[in-house]
């Protein structure tokens, strides 16, 4: 592979159609926006594109368990006792997906940035933050894998 950053943008017309999770992190409670039709993407010509490309897979509109463990994790962090940059505490959400974790980390005060190599999942991510009422975030198109 090249050195030269690749973006994908998963179609438009399989993610558009979503349903809303509750997602449960400790004692907290939070909305997530999900593609309902999430698998059809990885037989998409787009996405069959991408993956010839640089093996892209359109892993990003799960939720992942690890981004629910994170996401506990932050919940019960003692933000306070770190020293600050500026007016808060940043986070970078690397590799975003549907953003959880940086919900999560949005959620304890920190300024959170989603960065993720598929457009669309940063578009998901900045949406489900927007649906918590949680909005001190910036985006990134960030492609991490070369």
């Amino acid at each position: 592979m090249d050195a030269t950053p690749h973006f994908v943008t998963s179609p438009y017309e399989i993610i558009s159609n979503t349903r809303r999770e509750k997602v449960t992190l400790g004692n907290r409670e939070f909305w997530i926006e999900v593609p309902e039709r999430a698998d059809d993407l990885f037989s998409h010509p787009t996405i069959q594109e991408a993956h010839q490309v640089d093996e892209y897979m359109p892993y990003w509109p799960q939720i992942w368990p690890v981004a629910r463990m994170l996401g506990k994790a932050l919940l019960k962090e003692d933000w306070s006792k770190y020293p600050k940059k500026g007016d808060k505490l940043e986070a970078l959400e690397l590799g975003c997906g549907l953003g959880v974790s940086g919900i999560a980390a949005l959620s304890c005060g920190l300024r959170v940035t989603f960065s993720d190599y598929d457009l669309a999942a940063i578009e998901f991510a900045t949406r489900n933050a927007r649906l918590n009422h949680l909005f001190d975030f910036k985006t990134l198109p960030l492609d991490w894998r070369f």
